[in-house]
C-alpha cells in the first residue's frame, strides 16, 4: 500500500514538474488607445500589442495588459502598479524619468489634401496663395512646418481632433491637414468605409519621422532585466521576419487604400519640402472651435 502511494506521488511530481518549470513570470503593461497601432478595440489588440507580447514571451515573460486612458496608464507606471507602459512617442523630459526600449513603431507625419487639389499642392510657393493647414489640438509641429508658418507661407489652424481636421478638409474649408500617415489612413477608412478610393489622400512628402517605445519603471526590481529581455525579443522578431508578418496581417489591412497608395513613394524628410528658409523658433498655432 505504501509502495503504491509512493508511486502515485512520484508520478504526480514528475508529470507536474515540467508544468511548474514552464510557468513564466508575469509583467504588467499599461496601455492607452492608439489605433491603428494598439487598442483593445482592434483585432487581437492591434499589431503592437501582439508584437510586444511575443517579444516579452521570447524573453521569458508573460504579459498582463491594462487598457487605460493615457494619463492613467502613465500614472500606474509612476506608482509602480505597472512595470511597463506602451507605447509612447519620444519625449526628452519624460524619457529621462523612465527606462526606454528600442523603438517599436515609426510613424511618418504628412500633409493630407483633397484628391482634386494637386495643383494647389504644387503651387504652394505662389505668393498669392496662403493655404490653411489644420492640425489636431496639441499636435507637435515639425520644424519645416514651423518655418512655413513663421514666414507666412501657410496659416495654421488648431482644431479639437484629427476627425475634425479630416471633415473640414473633405468639406473644402481648409487646404491641408497634417497628421501621421498610418493614423490618418486608418481614420479615413473608419470615417468613410464606403468611400474608397478616398477623396482625401496623403501628400508625397514625409515631413518628419516619429518613433515610439516602451517605458519601464526604473524602480522595479527587475527593470534592467525586463528592458534587456524585451529588446532581445524584439530584435529576434524582426530578424526572423515575424514582425513583418504581424504588420502585414494586423496593421496593413487597417490602412489599406483601394487605389493602392504606395508607402514607398514618399519623399524622405531629409529632402527639401519647398525652398524653405532656416527654421525659426516655433510659433503658437491659431485656435478654432471645430
Amino acid at each position: 500500500m505504501k509502495a503504491t502511494v509512493f508511486l502515485v506521488l512520484l508520478v504526480f511530481f514528475l508529470t507536474s514538474a515540467p508544468t511548474i518549470a514552464a510557468e513564466k513570470p508575469v509583467v504588467t503593461v499599461s496601455s492607452g488607445h492608439f489605433p491603428p497601432w494598439i487598442s483593445q478595440e482592434l483585432p487581437a489588440g492591434g499589431y503592437l500589442r501582439v508584437l510586444i507580447t511575443e517579444a516579452f514571451s521570447h524573453g521569458g515573460y508573460e504579459v498582463s495588459w491594462r487598457d487605460l486612458p493615457w494619463t492613467r496608464a502613465l500614472r500606474e507606471l509612476e506608482w509602480g502598479e505597472a512595470a511597463v507602459s506602451a507605447v509612447w512617442a519620444e519625449d526628452k523630459e519624460r524619457d529621462t524619468r523612465f527606462l526606454t526600449s528600442t523603438p517599436v513603431y515609426e510613424e511618418r507625419v504628412v500633409f493630407f489634401r483633397h484628391r482634386n487639389n494637386e495643383a494647389l499642392w504644387k503651387d504652394i510657393e505662389a505668393p498669392n496663395i496662403v493655404p490653411v493647414v489644420a492640425i489636431p489640438l496639441g499636435y507637435t509641429l515639425p520644424e519645416s512646418v514651423s518655418a512655413l508658418a513663421d514666414t507666412g507661407r501657410i496659416r495654421l489652424l488648431e482644431v479639437r481632433t484629427a476627425e475634425s481636421v479630416f471633415r473640414m478638409l473633405r468639406e473644402g474649408r481648409i487646404e491641408f491637414g497634417m497628421y501621421g500617415l498610418y493614423s490618418g489612413l486608418y481614420l479615413l477608412n473608419k470615417l468613410w468605409p464606403e468611400g474608397k478610393p478616398h477623396d482625401l489622400v496623403p501628400s508625397d512628402y514625409e515631413l518628419e519621422v516619429r518613433q515610439g517605445h516602451l517605458l519601464f519603471d526604473p524602480d522595479h526590481e527587475h527593470a534592467e532585466e525586463l528592458v534587456s529581455a524585451f529588446n532581445e525579443g524584439l530584435r529576434h522578431l524582426h530578424q526572423s521576419g515575424r514582425a513583418a508578418q504581424l504588420k502585414e496581417k494586423l496593421l496593413s489591412p487597417l490602412v489599406a487604400e483601394s487605389d493602392g497608395y504606395d508607402f514607398h513613394t514618399l519623399h524622405r524628410s531629409g529632402e527639401p519640402l519647398f525652398s524653405l528658409p532656416s527654421p525659426q523658433p516655433p510659433r503658437s498655432t491659431m485656435s478654432g472651435n471645430h
